[in-house]
């Protein structure tokens, strides 16, 4: 599926006859998405390491 949005961002922005309006802001909120869910993946992979390493080293404590 992301191929396919890669590739729909790729031929818009090579032609300029689908430069209008709606195109321009479609393709704006594909990449905010596509942004939006590697920031989430990013905070979600670090808010785990760390919450593992604390865990650890609380039960190490005892």
């Amino acid at each position: 599926m992301k191929r396919k949005l890669k590739v729909v961002l790729c031929k818009n922005q090579k032609t300029k006859s689908l430069r209008c309006l709606r195109n321009r802001i479609h393709s704006h909120l594909i990449v905010t998405f596509i942004l939006s869910n590697t920031v989430w993946f990013i905070m979600e992979i670090t808010v785990e390491t760390i919450v593992t390493s604390d865990l650890k080293l609380e039960l190490s404590r005892y």
